[in-house]
């Protein structure tokens, strides 16, 4: 019985290992797609206004 609930918590554990991996490196992902993003829009507004 105690050996049932511990490989539980294990894969609990590592359940929540895995979504805090993923959810990290989703939010990374985001977060240098959005810089790209507002870079290119600034070199775009840029542009815009030196013409």
């Amino acid at each position: 019985m105690q050996v049932l609930r511990l490989s539980g918590e294990k894969t609990l554990m590592a359940t929540s290992e895995e979504h805090m991996k993923m959810t990290m490196e989703t939010s990374e992902e985001h977060m240098k797609m959005t810089m790209e993003t507002s870079e290119e829009h600034l070199k775009m507004t840029m542009e815009t206004s030196d013409e």
